[in-house]
């Protein structure tokens, strides 16, 4: 079956899986550019950040010798990573907080320095049966909370009301990450810091106390709404469709006229156009939302 657009132009009905690497992706959700938009204000961040855990770490470890330095923010996890330090708070109630990751013996390395020790005495034994001690999550509160509140209050968060958490096991929302090298002339070890993507615009909004009537009806005009669109359509016939595998590229037809709804009710109409790589929805009629 083939498709004939307006232009009497007939493309095949769908473009095999083989031949759809040649077709990039489209950003629909806008992740890639919030990935790119955060990148930047971390990576400009990095000089200032550095100074900033250095002058940490130090005053953890007691000592003036180490020195801190940082990569670039990229989406790699840290596989090597066992340890993971993170954050919540009572008011969202929300996944995703920034993290600490470390391994093993960087977690042991914490613990043997601020004992005046040094961190390449460390046995393999010791380094299998490592644990988070009291003493390892205070110094590491430390580190975490200094890195929490300097990228915070750039970006615009409010961390003051964060507690500290320890997660079982890596997290599993999109976060940039960054490695983390300290170095005395003696000895050297890595951790990682992970920002999350969703925190790369929203300023978080703090709610506190009873409301009036009027503060409330000021509170919803904040309220989120969630709001689908039906897009498009594409006709094909059922031997096309059950002909369809896995990596199988189907063009789509998107409609003149697009309505968004929340629920069941129809607030917006208007065109679909692109602005900077996003699909967008250029409004033609807003029905409001009661």
């Amino acid at each position: 079956m083939m498709r004939t657009t307006k232009g009497e132009k007939t493309t095949p009905a769908f473009i095999p899986a083989e031949d759809g690497a040649a077709y990039p992706l489209f950003d629909l959700s806008g992740k890639t550019r919030r990935e790119d938009h955060l990148r930047k204000q971390l990576d400009d961040l990095k000089k200032e950040f550095q100074e900033e855990l250095t002058l940490r770490i130090r005053n953890v470890l007691g000592t003036s010798s180490p020195r801190a330095s940082v990569s670039k923010w990229n989406e790699s996890l840290p596989e090597e990573a066992c340890f993971w330090l993170s954050s919540t708070t009572g008011i969202h109630q929300t996944l995703e907080h920034p993290v600490l990751a470390l391994d093993k013996k960087t977690l042991l390395s914490f613990s043997e320095l601020f004992f005046d020790g040094n961190p390449d005495s460390l046995t393999d034994a010791q380094i299998d049966n490592a644990k988070v001690t009291g003493t390892d999550d205070r110094q590491l509160a430390r580190i975490y909370q200094s890195f929490t509140k300097f990228v915070g209050d750039d970006l615009g968060f409010d961390t003051s009301s964060w507690s500290r958490k320890w997660l079982e096991h890596a997290p599993e929302y999109e976060l940039l990450w960054n490695k983390v090298t300290v170095k005395s002339p003696n000895w050297s070890f890595d951790f990682y810091l992970g920002w999350p993507v969703a925190m790369s615009y929203e300023e978080e909004t703090q709610r506190s106390g009873p409301v009036d009537g009027m503060a409330l009806a000021s509170e919803l005009v904040d309220v989120p709404v969630t709001l689908r669109l039906d897009m498009g359509q594409v006709d094909i016939n059922l031997d096309t469709l059950n002909r369809m595998k896995v990596g199988d590229i189907l063009p789509l037809d998107l409609f003149t006229t697009v309505t968004a709804k929340a629920g069941d009710s129809e607030c917006l109409q208007g065109h679909v156009c692109d602005l900077e790589g996003q699909l967008c929805l250029r409004i033609t009629q807003n029905m409001g939302m009661s």
